[in-house]
């Protein structure tokens, strides 16, 4: 996980719930989505593919990620 939830100052009611992932095969992108965004109706859940995104998302990812 990344984003406002390793931050404990930045987390609100309000922020949603970064993911990470490596190793996502292709075709099963939408799938991987899918389950995430069904985990939870009360907060916003966000899936990103390290292989695929933008470099400074990676970036943060790497720096300040926290393993699951």
């Amino acid at each position: 996980m990344y984003g406002s939830l390793v931050h404990a100052d930045s987390f609100t009611r309000w922020s949603d719930v970064d993911l990470a992932v490596w190793g996502l095969n292709p075709g099963d992108t939408w799938r991987a989505l899918g389950m995430v965004l069904d985990l939870s109706d009360d907060i916003e859940l966000n899936l990103t593919d390290a292989a695929v995104c933008r470099r400074e998302i990676l970036e943060t990812i790497e720096r300040e990620g926290v393993s699951l």
